[in-house]
């Protein structure tokens, strides 16, 4: 029996620990099972943190099989099948927490882990290669369990089987002669090469490092060496400064090279410089850099993809299609996805948070996008079904709107007439007053409206008295901020709708020319699509993060696809169940005219209970102006999941208040939370969109730098921007930036007439992505 060591957190079933410290060597079934109580890990990572990038060693691999690519038995792999393709390997069979169980109401059926104990590996990319190679072969394997930052929730029922063989995965692979990168299933130890005298470049044996970053790994110590080496030749000539800086940097190598590898480092970048570059008439020479200033590296805040597989299945299949189809991101349709959910499901339920408080179900979605980023046909797919239903109910009800709206006439035109009449007799005062009392009991029947678009606060007031306190607002474009703004109105926004209709407080309006309207719970849901600018001058102003707007926004920012489509899309819309789940879910909860309660199983109040303390972290440690939307991110998970909650039991015809919240509708709705939280940052950083916006030029700048050369005019560059851009100014702005930094210089350039502007872009941007 081979041992292996394995690497556990101190939780059971937590999404977002990182942090594995406990390390158990694996000798015995028992040991095994001890450690897979907890939710583990097959490697060990610099400080413990599971992270591709921080792999540093493993002495196991291990899979997942779901079984959820067929819903017949005879297709699901169990314990013989899998014995049959691996009859001599040794390895460990550990059930899952869904082991047998119903999920997402399929079948039970088996969930195992296997874990295989194999020699011991000390390259992320070797490991992962083998994990590659076994998953190519077994295609049943979890096609995303490749990664090097693997892990297993923990399960303390888990049932272990151990398998004896003579061989470990990869020698069983190499013996079956697969046609594969087999290069990566190395486990024989290599060998050493012969000592020779110590190289010319150092005397000294490259110390270790004093801390962790910046540390070259094993795996990747040639390569990177290799590409410096070449950098400074380049950067200054083969001299004593380009070795200095050499010998310097290979000091971040554990473990050290030898000074053997070293010297064959140095010396080939010099045979590839000699060949590539000092020869070539567009090479710039080591004093040119001296004209530049130090690059400084521009940051930016990267979402992480969007967790598609934490939505309901039909909505899954609707946003994936329709990301690819409008060849959108697919955060812009995922969020905006949210507000529909909330359109339909608000004031109809209510979510029971975790210390009895209740969570209206509205969501405000804002998807942030620039010019020419489809969002309109976006929001037009998002809204369908709804304005379907809309159309439908008022056709439905024609005849008993066009006689409600009859008999409101005839009493208006009844008070007009008893008015007239009036000539101070008790007859004619108590006709009036009967025809006043009709006027003010009738309660007229307005057809119905559920989704608006442009329209002032005091006119959304009206419609929401109409339409039982409720209204979805849907836009492609941002003119609802606007309308916030008073931009229909004289002296102050008009925000205070937009508050408490997203909390679902008491509003009362008051006019001189009509009557006061009065809400007592109102209920907003949006979608909406703004261009940049919008969250800078409009949405993130003092007064609306003040007034705390824009904690209640979930936002989207993801990257521009403008300039990387294709002409025609592959994808087909997958709308139909999409809009046949929304329609219905409309229907069926059009007769609710009493809000009913939605409850957590124990089991999701006790993780909800667990997650409330991470977005609350991030108020502490995260920046000022997120603080609002942090204090608001654990009732947003809360309200995400109720939303999933009800669309999944309408789609199976039952009552969400009758069926507490499950725990893994609790956790996906963490999951969006979490992606979400990472976009809001975004957001609130502010100066992040001037660092796209850098990214952006600088790489138009190299797309038109050709055949080596080093500049390009100005007014080139601003025919293939001003699209994004929109003005000059702008243009002028982010090249400052880029100058200021170091990427770029500006000049003008005589040529008989109007001096041309050239940008002149830093030999080091390009040389950088050159391969050698």
């Amino acid at each position: 029996m081979r041992s292996f060591d394995l690497f556990h957190s101190d939780k059971t079933g937590e999404h977002f620990t990182t942090t594995y410290n406990n390390q158990k060597t694996i000798t015995s079934t028992e040991e095994l099972k001890a450690a897979v109580t907890f939710d583990n890990v097959a490697a060990f990572y610099r400080e413990n943190t599971r992270k591709n990038e921080n792999f540093i060693k493993s002495n196991c691999i291990m899979f997942d099989i779901d079984n959820t690519d067929s819903d017949n038995p005879d297709n699901w792999i169990n314990y013989d099948k899998l014995r049959t393709d691996f009859k001599d390997v040794e390895y460990y069979i550990v059930t899952s927490r869904n082991h047998m169980k119903v999920k997402d109401g399929k079948a039970p059926r088996p969930k195992f882990h296997v874990y295989f104990p194999i020699e011991l590996i000390d390259n992320s990319t070797e490991y992962k290669g083998l994990k590659d190679v076994v998953k190519s072969v077994y295609s049943y394997f979890d096609k995303y369990a490749a990664d090097t930052a693997r892990f297993f929730f923990g399960n303390p029922t888990a049932e272990i089987i151990y398998f004896e063989g003579t061989q470990s995965i990869a020698e069983y692979i190499k013996s079956k002669d697969i046609k594969l990168p087999l290069e990566s299933l190395k486990s024989e130890p290599k060998k050493q090469s012969k000592p020779e005298p110590p190289p010319v470049i150092t005397t000294a044996t490259p110390a270790p490092p004093q801390n962790e970053k910046g540390v070259i790994m094993a795996g990747e110590r040639n390569s990177k060496m290799s590409a410096f080496a070449f950098t400074m030749l380049k950067k200054y000539g083969d001299g004593e400064k380009s070795r200095g800086e050499y010998v310097k940097e290979s000091a971040k190598c554990q473990p050290p090279l030898s000074a053997v590898e070293l010297k064959t480092i140095w010396e080939r970048a010099i045979t590839a410089y000699l060949k590539k570059i000092a020869g070539n008439s567009n090479y710039t020479p080591p004093k040119e850099y001296a004209q530049w200033k130090e690059i400084q590296n521009i940051e930016v805040i990267t979402p992480p993809p969007f967790p598609f597989e934490a939505f309901p299945n039909t909505l899954k299949d609707f946003v994936q299609s329709i990301s690819e189809y409008t060849q959108t991101a697919p955060e812009m349709s995922c969020v905006l996805v949210l507000g529909a959910l909330g359109a339909v499901y608000q004031k109809k339920y209510d979510v029971v948070s975790i210390n009895d408080n209740i969570e209206q179900l509205s969501i405000y979605a804002v998807a942030i996008s620039p010019p020419a980023e489809r969002k309109s046909e976006v929001i037009r797919y998002i809204i369908a079904p709804f304005h379907t239903f809309q159309t439908v109910f008022n056709s439905e009800n024609k005849d008993e709107l066009s006689e409600s709206e009859v008999i409101r006439k005839d009493l208006k035109a009844a008070l007009i007439r008893a008015e007239n009449e009036l000539d101070g007799t008790d007859e004619k005062r108590e006709k009036l007053l009967d025809i006043q009392k009709q006027a003010d009991n009738f309660e007229h029947k307005y057809p119905l409206t559920i989704i608006a678009d442009d329209t002032t606060s005091e006119a959304l007031i009206t419609l929401m008295s109409r339409n039982g306190e409720r209204m979805f607002i849907a836009s492609g474009e941002g003119g609802v901020f606007s309308n916030m703004k008073g931009r229909y109105r004289q002296g102050g926004d008009d925000i205070e709708i937009y508050l408490k209709g997203h909390s679902g407080d008491y509003i009362s309006v008051h006019r001189k020319s009509r009557e006061p309207e009065i809400l007592q719970s109102p209920a907003i849901s949006m979608a909406v699509c703004v261009q940049p600018y919008i969250i800078e001058n409009v949405i993130l102003d003092e007064e609306n993060t003040g007034k705390g707007l824009t904690g209640r926004i979930v936002f989207a920012y993801p990257a521009a696809r403008a300039g990387t489509r294709q002409p025609i899309s592959d994808t087909p819309p997958k709308n139909k169940m999409y809009d046949k789940a929304i329609f219905y879910a409309l229907k069926n909860t059009a007769a609710i005219t009493e809000t009913k309660q939605v409850k957590l199983t124990k089991e999701a109040k006790k993780y909800a209970t667990e997650y409330f303390f991470i977005p609350e972290k991030r108020i502490e440690d995260g920046l000022e102006r997120a603080m609002s939307w942090n204090g608001k991110a654990f009732g947003l998970s809360i309200r995400i999941a109720g939303l999933f909650h009800a669309f999944i039991c309408s789609e199976n015809n039952q009552d969400p208040a009758e069926i507490p919240i499950p725990l893994e509708v609790m956790e996906n709705a963490a999951k969006v939370t979490e992606c979400l939280s990472v976009h809001a940052e975004k957001v609130f950083a502010g100066d992040d969109q001037i660092n796209n916006d850098a990214i952006y030029l600088l790489r138009k700048i190299k797309r038109y730098l050709q055949s080596g050369r080093l500049e390009v005019s100005k007014q080139k560059i601003w025919q293939g921007v001003k699209r994004r851009f929109g003005n000059a100014a702008k243009l002028d702005e982010i090249l400052q930036f880029l100058e200021e930094r170091g990427y770029i210089q500006t000049h003008k350039k005589s040529s008989g007439g109007r001096p041309a502007e050239i940008i002149k872009i830093n030999p080091l941007i390009l040389m950088n992505t050159e391969n050698h």
